[in-house]
């Protein structure tokens, strides 16, 4: 994980690691609260509700979002999405991927055959 703080940038490679320095940064004043940025929903309006579901098939349903993101000036890439994947101890990691296509068979993305997440995905897909 990387942090950007007063212009640094630091790097987290350690798990272990980052609750003591979360207290340490905090101590010291250099995280932000970010609790009350989060916005009360307001009833009916704004809740999702599956009647507003375009479809029931997940595809047709993610074709109707992802046409409506690319439609969004504000969504510079559409495409990009997170992928997360875990070791055989069942550590988490998760990373930024470009989405490259989608159908019935399902999502289409490029990566390193000899990466670690290409490592984790083949392991995970022969169970």
């Amino acid at each position: 994980m990387t942090c950007a703080l007063r212009g640094v940038i630091v790097t987290f490679r350690r798990p272990a690691v980052w609750p003591g320095y979360l207290r340490y940064l905090c101590s010291r004043g250099a995280v932000m609260d970010l609790g009350p940025m989060r916005k009360n929903y307001r009833g009916d309006r704004e809740a999702f509700e599956e009647t507003q579901l375009t479809s029931l098939d997940p595809m047709k349903q993610f074709a109707a979002w992802f046409e409506e993101a690319v439609q969004c000036p504000g969504i510079g890439e559409a495409n990009a999405m997170c992928l997360a994947t875990c070791t055989r101890d069942g550590k988490p990691s998760a990373r930024m991927v470009l989405l490259k296509g989608f159908g019935k068979d399902g999502f289409r993305f490029f990566t390193n055959f000899e990466s670690r997440k290409a490592k984790e995905l083949v392991r995970g897909h022969s169970k």
